[in-house]
């Protein structure tokens, strides 16, 4: 009796021990758990925060990439408008130049035109209530006037030659000199064959 009393005993402290040590090793194995669970819990954050700040890194270079290309673009725009600007102004500075000498061209041309029309003076001495309006559309004209005093006549003409600017300037020089050529040297004094002449 007495051994197998020993015996539970002991069995029973054994038990107890074991439970006791069971019980202890799942208090540990329950606090390790938690201390897992509270790792991976923060783990799970930190992979989180990560992925947030390389998320936010992504998002910033890719609107550091627009920023940059915008900003070339612009860089190289302004520089193409500047570049286009230059030329523009080299250009309107030959046509300009250009221009002037043109524009100068055509007032001596109006010079040499002048000189060939008849003085006012002239008309005066021959015709004393006459006026001459003469306003050319462009600087030259194709209009023109002629007057020739003979001892007993007196020869005027008042045309319009095809052609206005320079164009008709010439016609009108070529119908004074042809006119001149008519009645001064070849000594014409029909109107009819003066103008047949001169056609």
């Amino acid at each position: 009796k007495l051994f197998i009393t020993m015996r539970d005993s002991i069995y029973n402290e054994k038990n107890q021990k074991a439970v006791i040590k069971q019980q202890f090793q799942y208090e540990h194995d329950k606090e390790l758990l938690v201390i897992q669970l509270e790792k991976e819990k923060q783990q799970a954050v930190a992979l989180k925060e990560v992925e947030k700040k390389r998320l936010i890194i992504y998002v910033v270079a890719v609107g550091l990439g627009l920023v940059l290309v915008f900003l070339f673009t612009l860089v190289n725009r302004l520089l193409l408008i500047r570049i286009q600007r230059n030329i523009i102004g080299e250009q309107k500075e030959l046509v300009a130049l250009q221009n002037k000498d043109i524009v100068d061209s055509i007032h001596y041309a109006e010079r040499i035109q002048h000189s060939i029309l008849p003085s006012d003076h002239q008309f005066k001495d021959i015709f004393p209530n006459s006026l001459i309006l003469y306003k050319p559309k462009d600087i030259v004209s194709g209009d023109f006037y002629w007057l020739h005093e003979t001892k007993d006549s007196v020869y005027f003409s008042v045309a319009d030659c095809l052609g206005s600017g320079v164009p008709g300037a010439f016609m009108s020089i070529i119908g004074t000199s042809l006119l001149n050529d008519a009645v001064v040297n070849k000594n014409l004094s029909q109107p009819s064959e003066i103008l047949d002449e001169v056609r």
